[in-house]
């Protein structure tokens, strides 16, 4: 979260200049926490684990593990090619929020039936997930139109992924949540 720090309140700028001090220096410091947020993706696979302890076969679906093993290796492949993108930037917090968000919901489920009156806000979690590719695609779009990012080959892998889980997080959404006459 703390990367947040460096970079949301700067989003004023919109386009950071790639050959100001500024954006090397914050660039620097979020590639420091970057490895720390990909090594985090790998935490992530115990959610997995604890599916399969808990035999909740149901809960391990194409989204979750495409999910889970694919964010691996994007999160390798932008701190590998040290891309310096303002997405990287500005979606790493964001997910590190969405995270937070999730896995305090499955601390709360983890205490049993006596917290569900509590956990009224699953559904919310998923519109949360849904919100973060919206703003994620949103950005990196306004960013190559208005000339601060170019349309580097990352993009190639990046967008396509970002607009690939929307659809599953939509599709995920509308079966679990939306009600059909």
């Amino acid at each position: 979260m703390k990367i947040g720090t460096h970079v949301y309140p700067r989003l004023y700028m919109m386009c950071w200049s790639r050959d100001s001090y500024d954006i090397d220096y914050h660039i620097k410091y979020i590639f420091k926490y970057g490895w720390w947020f990909y090594l985090s993706k790998y935490v992530d696979f115990l959610d997995t684990l604890f599916f399969v302890l808990r035999k909740k076969w149901r809960q391990i679906s194409f989204l979750h593990v495409f999910h889970h093993g694919s964010v691996v290796f994007l999160c390798w492949l932008g701190i590998y090619l040290k891309h310096r993108g303002l997405y990287l930037a500005f979606g790493m917090p964001l997910n590190a929020f969405i995270h937070v968000c999730t896995y305090s919901y499955y601390t709360l489920a983890a205490f049993g039936p006596r917290m569900q009156k509590f956990l009224w806000w699953k559904k919310y979690l998923t519109f949360l997930q849904v919100g973060q590719f919206i703003v994620g695609l949103t950005f990196i779009f306004s960013t190559i139109a208005l000339g601060c990012e170019e349309l580097e080959p990352i993009f190639i892998i990046v967008i396509p992924f970002g607009i690939t889980l929307l659809l599953l997080f939509v599709n995920f959404y509308n079966k679990n949540y939306v009600k059909s006459d």
